[in-house]
């Protein structure tokens, strides 16, 4: 990641969000529409490094990347654990408790029409997964619920949000990436570094 580098993410000693994108209540990127984010029930990865710097995390819902308007898809912290949701599957993975000021590598892929979920690179589980995101365009949101801006909000640091269209990146265990990331193939997003 930009500079910010692995034995900064590990360490107990130092606490470095250089390289980060910092938000809180009421901050938040919105991306413009695009078919970018339109993919059909085809495969995908979400991934991002995230650590949080609000208590409140241990309450409610807070948002890292919101899919358009009305609940279609997130990533999120509820009551401080990884949540997965589309309209399909509901709720998914509420998994691990993180602590505040800890960096954690979250990811989400669908291949084939089953969903992976990662914490640290460790497998959390898989699910069948047959939400259709269609083929028009439709918005996102960093930072924040697409639909209401303010009361979910993500409160602490975004590194090297990446998002696929096409592409499942991970369908079992692996070492999460230290560096920054690239864009490689079917990358349609990759911001906060």
């Amino acid at each position: 990641m930009a500079n910010l580098r692995a034995n900064k993410i590990t360490s107990t000693e130092v606490f470095d969000t250089t390289g980060s994108v910092q938000f809180s209540s009421g901050s938040y990127l919105d991306l413009a529409s695009s078919t970018d984010f339109a993919w059909g029930t085809g495969d995908f990865t979400w991934e991002a490094w995230v650590c949080s710097t609000a208590s409140d995390h241990t309450t409610g819902n807070h948002y890292i990347f919101d899919l358009g308007a009305g609940n279609v898809a997130a990533m999120s912290f509820y009551q401080n654990k990884f949540n997965y949701y589309n309209s399909t599957i509901g709720s998914s993975g509420q998994l691990g408790t993180f602590s505040v000021n800890q960096w954690v590598h979250i990811a989400v892929s669908r291949r084939n029409l089953i969903s992976y979920i990662f914490i640290n690179g460790v497998l959390q589980g898989s699910f069948s997964d047959t939400y259709d995101y269609g083929s028009s365009a439709r918005t996102a949101r960093v930072g924040d619920y697409a639909s209401g801006a303010g009361g979910y909000a993500w409160n602490g640091h975004i590194s090297n949000l990446r998002i696929l269209k096409g592409t499942a990146l991970y369908t079992a265990n692996f070492t999460p990436p230290f560096r920054e990331l690239e864009v490689i193939p079917n990358t349609v997003l990759l911001c906060a570094q």
